[in-house]
C-alpha cells in the first residue's frame, strides 16, 4: 500500500510539473506571436478615436494569437550557422561576432513617415548612432525627403516589401520577390542605383512563412534575412507608455548578446521616439555597441517552416 501511495505522489507531482511548464511556455509564446498577428492589421484603417482597426474587436485579435501560440512553440528564433565544409566564398566576408562581444542593432519598421521618422532621426543623431530602417516602398511617396535624410546621414536602408499587404504578399514566392523588386525601384528612384539594398524583413516576421524553397530563391537573388530577439511591442500597441517601451527592450527571447530591437515608425508610434534615449543609454550601459545592419552582418531568421 505504501509503495502504491508513494507512486500516485510522485505522478501527482510531474503533472503538477508539467502543467506549470505548459502555461509557462504558452504564456510565452502568445508574446512571441503577438507582432506577428497585429501586423495583419497595420494596413486597415483605423479608428481616430481608439487607434484601434475599424472592425476588428479586441476579441477577434485574441483569439487570433491563441490559434497561432500552439505553430509559435517550434518556431524558435535561429541563427543560421554555415557547415564548414560548406562555407562560400561570400561566407568569409560575413560579419564575425566574439562570443563575448555585445552588439545591438536598433532596427525600425513600416516607414518612412512624416513626422515620427524625423524625430526618431534626431534622436539617433544626438546620440550618435546608426540604425536600419526596413521601408516600405508605398511610404516613400511624396516622403522622399525623410528617405534621402536617412540615407545621408548614415542608416541602413533595408527592404520590407512594397505594398505591404500580407494577403499579397504572401500568395507564392514569385509575389514576395516581386514585392522586393518593386521596393527597391522606387528606392532607386529617389536615390539612385548606386544603393542597391539586399537586407530584408518579412511583414510580420518570416516565422511560418520562409520555406526551404523561397530562402534559396531569396540567396539566389543576394537577399539575406533579419527577423528579430527584442521587441518593444509598439507593433502590437503604440500606445504603450516610454516606460513600457523601455522594459520591453531589455527582454531578449534567445540568452544571446547580440540583440536585434523591432521598433516601428509608423505614425501612431510617438511614444516610440520618446522611448528611445532611455533604450539607448540602457544598452550603452550593459557595454553594447549598436550598429547598422548591412550585407555582412549574419542573417538571423526564424525557423524555417517544414512541408506538410
Amino acid at each position: 500500500m505504501k509503495k502504491l501511495t508513494l507512486s500516485l505522489s510522485y505522478i501527482a507531482i510531474a503533472f503538477l510539473v508539467v502543467l506549470g511548464c505548459s502555461q509557462f511556455i504558452e504564456e510565452r509564446a502568445i508574446g512571441q506571436v503577438s507582432e506577428q498577428v497585429m501586423e495583419q492589421f497595420a494596413t486597415q484603417p483605423v479608428d481616430k478615436t481608439t487607434g484601434a482597426p475599424i472592425g476588428q474587436t479586441v476579441e477577434r485579435a485574441i483569439g487570433q494569437i491563441k490559434d497561432a501560440t500552439m505553430e509559435q512553440l517550434i518556431e524558435e528564433p535561429l541563427i543560421p550557422k554555415p557547415e564548414p565544409n560548406k562555407a562560400k566564398a561570400s561566407d568569409k566576408a560575413q560579419e564575425t561576432l566574439k562570443e563575448e562581444e555585445k552588439v545591438v542593432y536598433l532596427t525600425f519598421d513600416d516607414g518612412p513617415t512624416g513626422k515620427v521618422t524625423e524625430k526618431i532621426l534626431d534622436v539617433l543623431k544626438a546620440h550618435d548612432i546608426k540604425a536600419t530602417f526596413f521601408v516600405v516602398g508605398k511610404e516613400i511617396i511624396q516622403r522622399e525627403s525623410v528617405l534621402k535624410r536617412i540615407y545621408e546621414e548614415g542608416h541602413s536602408i533595408g527592404l520590407h516589401t512594397y505594398s505591404h499587404n500580407l494577403k499579397s504578399i504572401y500568395a507564392s514566392d514569385e509575389n514576395f520577390l516581386a514585392e522586393m523588386e518593386k521596393a527597391t525601384d522606387k528606392i532607386h528612384e529617389v536615390l539612385g542605383t548606386t544603393i542597391n539594398p539586399k537586407i530584408i524583413r518579412f511583414p510580420g516576421g518570416s516565422s511560418g512563412r520562409l520555406s526551404e524553397d523561397l530562402l534559396n530563391k531569396l540567396h539566389e537573388e543576394g537577399y539575406k534575412i533579419y527577423d528579430w530577439n527584442v521587441s518593444l511591442e509598439d507593433g502590437v500597441n503604440p500606445n504603450l507608455t516610454p516606460n513600457q517601451m523601455v522594459q520591453n527592450a531589455k527582454k531578449c527571447s534567445r540568452n544571446t548578446t547580440r540583440r536585434i530591437i523591432l521598433a516601428h515608425c509608423n505614425s501612431s508610434n510617438k511614444n516610440t521616439y520618446n522611448a528611445l534615449p532611455e533604450i539607448i543609454n540602457y544598452y550603452k550601459s550593459q557595454g553594447y555597441v549598436f550598429k547598422p545592419i548591412d550585407e555582412k552582418t549574419q542573417e538571423f531568421y526564424y525557423r524555417i517552416k517544414t512541408k506538410k
